[in-house]
């Protein structure tokens, strides 16, 4: 008689046995003849992947994003030049998928790609202005833009500012944003910043990003917005970015 395996299904009873799921039984019998030659994390990748088989294709499609980017992994590296054009289109793509109900849609639909490669490109030949991206199977998903503040706050020594952070589409809320912050941090250390800023619009709900990673609200300014819009700004900072 054959002996049993060391980990058994009643030592792990929180794992359902496959062979009381429907149509399971078939596939782990095709590739495991044998049920005690599985181990517990064998199964639980098996019934992951059974579920995935079972899904609906709407199913399927409202998880997509997520599928997406687990086949195809995120990679960051430093902007270039060459970026400009796809950059300056997912800027307004990132605008008017965030600034949505925010600012005017007269402002947003008349964003003008043109002038924002003009401004990349000013941007991107600034030796102390530091920017990175995202890419996704060679395509731009969002970037990074930073340096010595700019917009100052109450206390001086804030010495750095986060410009702006921009994440398009299926790759938000998976990571990207926090590696992306990481990427920059790592470039301003060596020049000689430690405390950093960031404003963001109170409305933009994508301000609580800043709030998980640590940053402290610092207070709040009233801006007039293009188009005439009177909207609220709000700065937050972290006392030393060697926390990020």
């Amino acid at each position: 008689m054959r002996k049993p395996a060391v980990s058994s299904w009643t030592e792990h009873p929180k794992i359902v046995h496959p062979s009381r799921r429907p149509h399971v039984r078939d596939l782990q019998t095709s590739l495991y003849p044998n049920v005690e030659d599985l181990t517990p994390a064998m199964v639980l990748i098996k019934l992951v992947f059974v579920e995935v088989l079972r899904m609906t294709s709407q199913e399927l499609q409202q998880c997509g994003g997520a599928t997406a980017l687990l086949m195809s992994s995120v990679s960051i590296r430093e902007a270039v030049i060459q970026d400009a054009e796809e950059l300056a289109r997912v800027h307004i793509l990132a605008w008017q998928e965030t600034y949505r109900g925010i600012a005017p849609q007269s402002v947003l639909d008349s964003l003008d790609v043109n002038a924002r490669i003009d401004s990349w490109k000013t941007w991107l030949n600034q030796e102390d202005h530091k920017a990175f991206v995202a890419v996704v199977d060679g395509n731009i998903c969002g970037f990074i833009r930073g340096g010595p503040v700019k917009q100052p706050v109450r206390d001086p020594s804030f010495d750095a500012e986060l410009y702006a952070i921009n994440i398009i589409g299926d790759a938000k809320g998976k990571g990207t944003g926090r590696e992306l912050v990481h990427h920059l941090v790592e470039t301003l250390r060596p020049m000689g910043l430690s405390k950093m800023v960031v404003w963001v619009l109170a409305e933009n709900p994508s301000r609580r990003f800043y709030e998980r990673l640590g940053a402290q609200d610092l207070g709040q300014q009233k801006i007039q917005h293009v188009g005439g819009v009177e909207l609220t700004e709000v700065a937050y900072g972290w006392q030393d970015i060697e926390s990020l």
